[in-house]
């Protein structure tokens, strides 16, 4: 496989205030989009999409859909 390129990587994260402080106020990623469940950030290329782990399915159902 030879990948090109990226266009979106998503996160499940622990706490999505405290991700959006990190990746929007201390690196300086632009909000894109931005829902009660959802944040997308970045300009051109690779977006990233902070979504919150305590919706996300469990790991082992995770690994069944690969």
């Amino acid at each position: 496989m030879n990948i090109k390129r990226i266009g979106n990587v998503i996160l499940a994260v622990k706490d999505l205030d405290e991700s959006i402080k990190f990746y929007h106020d201390t690196l300086g990623m632009p909000i894109k989009n931005e829902r009660r469940n959802w944040v997308d950030l970045g300009t051109t290329g690779a977006a990233l999409s902070l979504h919150p782990a305590s919706i996300t399915a469990p790991h082992e159902n995770l690994e069944k859909m690969l």
